[in-house]
């Protein structure tokens, strides 16, 4: 059996299990349909290999982690120019989660511990989001895109933690630049505070030694 370093991708549609549960088929073949024709491409544009497809989860290798990485940003891209022009009942979202390590290749399939912990890892993804871990952080080129440590997350099998991972989006980009310009004014407003009851303090000070002291001589 053939073992090799690989990164390991596994991609889904969030909710599908119970969305195709309250749909007719036709719909439920046309959302695969739609969800298939962007992710496709995207895989064939930045070198993943799809070794297999379940329903809507598709397992995908990389060679380089660094390109795992930006086809996670561009599925995610894809979906979210999707969802903007398509019906409600059309849109849909996605989970990538990326691992890597040596795996066990036979029969066109991909065998090993790295491959559990990208599905598992996959189940711990939020809608619209990128996870990927440690492994794949440490082999990344850092400078390709915003990244966000998540924190070590316990993966059911595993006795270890593993470091996470996210990818920043545009909008998580944001908020965090908005959350920051609101910290910002908040410390300027208590500095601007903390002036004025100097003020007030040193004017009631100065009253009340006047009072007090009508003769006294400051300077």
């Amino acid at each position: 059996m053939e073992t090799k370093n690989l990164t390991i991708m596994f991609v889904d549609i969030s909710g599908y299990t119970k969305r195709t549960s309250l749909t007719t088929r036709e719909k439920f073949i046309h959302l695969l349909d739609t969800y298939k024709s962007i992710v496709e491409p995207v895989f064939s544009e930045y070198k993943g290999r799809i070794v297999k497809e379940i329903g809507d989860a598709c397992l995908v290798v990389f060679e380089s982690p660094t390109n795992s990485v930006l086809c996670g940003i561009e599925l995610q891209n894809k979906v979210a120019e999707h969802n903007r022009s398509a019906n409600f009942k059309d849109r849909f979202h996605i989970k990538v989660a990326i691992n890597a390590g040596e795996v066990h290749l036979k029969d066109n399939d991909i065998y090993g511990e790295p491959v559990n912990i990208a599905s598992r890892l996959e189940k711990m993804t939020p809608p619209g989001k990128i996870y990927f871990t440690e492994a794949v952080f440490l082999a990344m080129n850092k400078n390709e895109a915003p990244i966000q440590y998540i924190g070590d997350k316990k993966i059911k099998g595993l006795p270890r933690k593993l470091g996470i991972y996210s990818v920043l989006r545009k909008y998580d980009i944001s908020k965090i630049k908005k959350k920051k310009r609101e910290n910002k004014r908040k410390k300027e407003f208590k500095k601007l505070i903390t002036f004025i009851i100097l003020i007030i303090s040193l004017v009631i000070a100065l009253t009340i030694l006047f009072l007090y002291f009508p003769n006294i001589k400051l300077f």
